[in-house]
């Protein structure tokens, strides 16, 4: 855990580095942008500690390596997508090490991630700890290939909001190659737009409630047509309902319910409308998360809504304008996250992330 721990700490140091505001003018003598220098430095430690794993992550020795020898002696599972496979053979041309699809996954992952932070997060520093303490780092440890999607989508985000449709739906089909569950956060695109002032999440929210039984019906009966059916009444079909998740999505999109404010100018309006797109993404989240009992592996769906959690947090923060009632936030926040992340890993190892070994112990 200590890697961990140490690994987010110089994250969000150099990060918070990056993101220092400077109140003197530049000097030309120097080329260099320092600032963008530390924010890499930030996205290479969280590369770096993904990328030389060994056997960190349940599917690591289950799925991943297996696959990786398969399509390297001519026979890999067919049952995985066909972009996956090119991203093995892609490695394939340059070493016969299994260690390069992780290495070469983490670069992607990351990629995405940390442009979406930049370019959509009004406090980056705040989101990289949040990457790591809401656990979606963890998770991206074990399923490798649906969070490649989830980071996809996250960075696409932006093609949501300049409603650019065409860039959206090719980064989605894209990523669909690498994992199918990609289309099924393609229908988000059209969510933009729609307002979530706190009464009306109130009545979706009953809905969803009320009609759990007969979504849970009909949804069993569509998995039995598909190549998922043989996860019903499986090992992964446990009907835990996961409490300390499911509070967690409800007192955040509460607390974003509470600074919703209605638009008084274009660009209130502009700015709600992002606003109240993340808060679309978190209640959905949270329904998710309530259903999570019923339908087996429904939280890998909920990872595609839920990490946009990294980028409403700060929104919310920001939406505070006494300065003083923000860092007690930012206070709140960083401690129960820590002690979430803690529990999680430290305590449950969820993912199977620990012990924490490197390619270079192999024996």
């Amino acid at each position: 855990m200590n890697v961990y721990i140490g690994m987010t700490v110089f994250a969000v140091l150099f990060s918070a580095l990056a993101n220092i505001k400077e109140h003197r003018k530049k000097d030309k003598k120097y080329t260099v942008d320092l600032k963008l220098v530390a924010w890499y430095v930030s996205e290479l430690i969280l590369i770096l500690v993904a990328s030389i794993r060994y056997d960190v992550g349940q599917d690591y020795m289950y799925t991943y390596v297996p696959y990786f020898n398969g399509v390297l002696w001519g026979s890999p599972n067919e049952n995985i997508e066909f972009g996956f496979f090119l991203l093995n053979k892609l490695v394939q041309l340059f070493t016969q090490d299994y260690a390069g699809i992780f290495i070469l996954c983490s670069v992607i992952f990351f990629h995405y991630v940390y442009k979406a932070i930049r370019e959509q997060s009004p406090m980056p520093t705040l989101s990289i700890f949040l990457l790591v303490s809401t656990t979606y780092y963890f998770v991206f440890l074990n399923a490798m290939r649906q969070m490649l999607v989830v980071a996809i989508f996250f960075y696409s985000i932006k093609f949501i909001k300049t409603r650019n449709l065409k860039k959206f739906l090719m980064y989605m089909l894209i990523a669909s190659t690498i994992h199918t569950s990609a289309l099924i956060l393609i229908p988000l695109y059209f969510l933009y737009g729609l307002t979530l002032r706190p009464l009306k999440a109130v009545i979706i929210t009953a809905i969803a409630l009320g009609i759990k039984p007969l979504v849970t019906k009909l949804v069993l009966i569509l998995l039995n047509f598909t190549k998922y059916s043989y996860y019903v009444d499986s090992r992964f079909d446990t009907n835990e309902m996961g409490y300390i998740v499911l509070a967690i999505n409800i007192c955040i999109i509460v607390f974003a319910l509470i600074y919703y404010k209605r638009a008084k100018n274009v660009e209130d309006e502009k700015e709600l409308k992002n606003y109240s797109f993340y808060c679309i993404l978190q209640l959905l989240s949270t329904i998710i998360a309530w259903y999570n009992n019923a339908i087996p592996l429904l939280n890998r769906v909920r990872w595609g809504t839920g990490i946009s959690i990294i980028i409403l947090i700060p929104l919310i923060i920001k939406r505070e304008r006494n300065p003083k009632l923000r860092l007690l936030y930012i206070f709140l926040i960083v401690l129960l996250y820590s002690a979430y992340s803690i529990y999680t890993i430290g305590v449950n190892n969820a993912n199977s992330v620990l012990p924490y070994m490197t390619i270079f112990q192999r024996s």
